[in-house]
């Protein structure tokens, strides 16, 4: 978690704990067996989680974050 500052990637929500934050695989597991590396995961708070996984395929961190920025 300390790899990313401990902020959702894609809108920098900084949660008062670092339980309140998600740690998404770029790639899912479910398209095979392979060693995950920090580069292959994303730390998200729960909203942007929820978001990235309700549409197919995963939204990536750029498309979230693009879809916060549309919000503001």
């Amino acid at each position: 978690m300390r790899h990313c500052g401990i902020v959702c990637m894609a809108c920098a929500f900084a949660p008062p704990v670092e339980s309140q934050l998600d740690v998404q695989l770029l790639d899912p597991i479910s398209e095979g067996q392979r060693r995950t590396r920090l580069k292959d995961v994303v730390v998200l708070c729960a909203n942007c989680h929820r978001l990235a996984h309700s549409v197919e395929p995963l939204l990536g961190v750029e498309g979230l974050r693009r879809v916060v920025q549309a919000e503001d």
